[in-house]
């Protein structure tokens, strides 16, 4: 993989950390207003993260993250 590459995967995952950092309350929120046991919600967040994470080449930056 040459330097460029590396540096746009870089990018890409501090973009997504970034915005997960942001929004992730406001996914915890949601799910415990459908969802009110605190141990399924920490675990339905997990997935929810893995989810955007496996998804998130395909993200389009022109739209709301949430």
């Amino acid at each position: 993989m040459n330097l460029s590459k590396v540096l746009y995967k870089m990018d890409k995952t501090a973009e997504f950390v970034q915005l997960w950092t942001q929004y992730h309350r406001d996914v915890e929120r949601y799910v415990y207003s459908m969802h009110p046991r605190a141990s399924d919600v920490s675990e339905i967040v997990q997935e929810v993260s893995v989810r955007l994470w496996e998804k998130w080449d395909s993200y389009d930056n022109e739209r709301p993250f949430l």
